[in-house]
């Protein structure tokens, strides 16, 4: 069960509430609107002339819990903390929340059932419904209130969904040939790989983008390696300058 307050280091979803003097006062959305703190110099680095120009009263924003006082009900939050990919991960997570309540009121009878269930998931953390969710795990969602029909019916769905679901990953690099024929070589080393679900983007001269699109992460990152590693091979063979960029 979720606990009263969030924990240090704890990354959650807020609603900026009001602003007074140099504080941010934000709403916890996943500790039944519990207020927080967040100081200006929490907010971004350097000097804020405009704190208008950062946030805005209303804005959903994720934050990283740098402080906690139960005792008077205090907390201090930071916005500058949040990586950028952080910041993506809790937001993906909520919006497939909000995606898993939009299906699941398809498949209720009784579509007054569903004010309830959202307000019972909110006695659990983010983690331990996307836990229960990614087991399916059929006993936590039926202390929700959900009967065991409509879950299979939205288990279905995400399935469905999860199997149809394509991923992307590409790689940036440099490919160079100052031979008389480099043109040729080039050409030949990227025509390597001509298959359904790659991509090469010529960005000029020498950087390049290699796309790949499928449905298994895992897969796509290793026939990724495999290209690069290819491609590796074949300008060192080429004498031409092969580079993976960050």
């Amino acid at each position: 069960m979720k606990k009263q307050f969030p924990e240090v280091e704890d990354l959650t979803l807020a609603t900026i509430d009001r602003i007074i003097g140099t504080s941010v006062f934000v709403k916890l959305d996943d500790y039944n609107n519990k207020e927080g703190v967040i100081n200006f110099s929490e907010v971004a680095p350097g000097r804020i002339r405009n704190i208008r120009d950062y946030i805005k009263i209303g804005q959903k924003i994720v934050i990283k819990v740098i402080r906690v006082d139960e005792a008077k009900n205090h907390i201090d939050l930071s916005l500058r903390r949040v990586t950028l990919k952080e910041r993506k991960e809790i937001s993906e997570k909520h919006k497939k929340q909000k995606d898993f309540f939009v299906m699941l009121n398809i498949s209720l009878t009784d579509k007054n059932k569903l004010t309830l269930i959202k307000q019972k998931s909110k006695e659990y953390s983010l983690d331990e419904f996307f836990d229960a969710l990614d087991n399916r795990n059929k006993n936590f969602f039926t202390q929700l209130g959900i009967a065991n029909e409509e879950i299979k019916k939205v288990f279905e769905v995400l399935d469905e969904k999860i199997k149809n679901k394509k991923v992307n990953i590409r790689a940036k690099f440099i490919l160079k040939c100052e031979l008389p024929d480099g043109i040729e070589k080039i050409k030949n080393i990227l025509e390597q790989v001509n298959t359904p679900g790659i991509t090469i983007t010529y960005l000029g001269a020498p950087n390049y983008i290699l796309d790949l699109q499928g449905k298994d992460y895992k897969e796509l990152n290793k026939k990724l390696k495999e290209i690069l590693e290819l491609f590796g091979n074949k300008a060192r063979e080429s004498n031409c300058l092969f580079e993976i960029q960050e």
